[in-house]
């Protein structure tokens, strides 16, 4: 009998209650306020406190339903293999669980989810990379998101796409195969045909990721080539190239109106720490080799405060070398942010980058 009480109670009394019957419950809240005022009350006292009573009913019914009914939103993450896509995408749930982002807080959601960031949260701490994500399929990370506090709280249902950097590298060669008119509907067919890029066509904020390691490998490479200086590094030539033909070619199939529907955009550079990697005086250990053990190869780093000074100046060089692909961003997405972020970078105690990831890709 006691257990049969107990099951009743957990059934009428949830300790949290759906978004539908919390807002039936304020109706009829709201019903029995005017009906007690229009009772106990002298007529024209209550016809003026029933008008304020609804009155701020309308003004506040806005903001009720931000809170009680979730935003689906929809996050692509794009860049190419090892890149360090899977690697933030777990930092940045570690730091969101362990209430590290400002005015922001995160619950997972399904048991994918929950499984795959435990997982892989512990295999960092252990110095293990994570692994590359399946060749053919998006893993769909999901979470409540709040942000903000109080009246002004929203809550996003998120789903961030996880994609496998051998479907980007697709788009890329495909980029470089002739001119735009040429492979227009091998392009479209791409888009259409594929889970990878269905998804991206529907998706609210578009992530696309730059590698600092790559980046710096060639810097490194080329140091005292004046041909290859002059020619700009090939890591970098690419990468514009290709974010730029998926930006025309997305907006394209998309309509490509001035009136189309454009996501948020954020270019993020993962791996920043390694702006703070130093010159030693070994001759078998050049910098390249230092930012290719550092970059890709295992154990993972470790995590360390960087140099502000090396880290600032290194930042203001990369953003020099990719100025034309910055440029071109923030002059066709309605909102773009430039983003530089490490998983094992600390700048003044606190992961370089994470929040503003948040910033950038989620309405504030």
């Amino acid at each position: 009998m006691r257990e049969e009480l107990l099951s009743f109670l957990r059934v009428m009394f949830p300790k949290r209650l759906g978004p539908m019957v919390k807002i039936l419950f304020y109706i009829y809240a709201g019903a029995a306020v005017v009906f007690v005022l229009y009772t106990f009350l002298p007529r024209n006292l209550a016809y003026i406190a029933i008008a304020g009573f609804v009155g701020m009913s309308i003004v506040s019914a806005p903001l009720f339903l931000r809170r009680s009914l979730p935003i689906a939103y929809d996050i692509a993450i794009l860049g190419i293999t090892k890149s360090g896509k899977t690697t933030l995408l777990t930092q940045m749930f570690n730091e969101l669980l362990l209430f590290r982002i400002d005015g922001v807080r995160a619950q997972l959601r399904g048991e994918k989810t929950i499984n795959r960031v435990s997982d892989y949260i512990a295999r960092i701490k252990a110095g293990i990379p994570v692994g590359l994500t399946d060749a053919e399929k998006r893993f769909p990370y999901t979470a409540n998101v709040q942000i903000g506090l109080g009246l002004f709280q929203r809550e996003y249902k998120v789903t961030f796409g996880d994609y496998p950097g051998e479907q980007s590298k697709r788009v890329s060669d495909l980029s470089r195969k002739g001119s735009f008119q040429n492979n227009r509907e091998a392009y479209r067919s791409l888009l259409r045909s594929s889970e990878f890029f269905g998804w991206v066509l529907e998706c609210d904020s578009i992530v696309f990721i730059v590698d600092v390691a790559r980046y710096l490998q060639e810097k490194y490479r080329s140091n005292g080539n004046t041909n290859e200086k002059e020619k700009k590094l090939g890591y970098v030539l690419e990468m514009t190239r290709s974010i730029m033909y998926d930006w025309h070619r997305i907006m394209e199939v998309m309509g490509g109106g001035p009136r189309t529907r454009q996501p948020r955009v954020a270019l993020v550079f993962t791996k920043a720490d390694l702006f703070d990697v130093k010159a030693t005086d070994s001759r078998n250990e050049t910098m390249e080799r230092k930012i290719t053990l550092l970059g890709f190869e295992p154990p993972l780093p470790k995590v360390k405060e960087v140099d502000k000074e090396r880290y600032s100046k290194g930042v203001e060089e990369c953003k020099e070398s990719f100025a034309d692909l910055i440029t071109f961003l923030s002059g066709n997405a309605k909102s773009f942010e430039v983003v530089f972020t490490s998983s094992f970078g600390l700048l003044e105690g606190r992961r370089i980058g994470i929040q503003k990831v948040f910033e950038a890709a989620i309405p504030q």
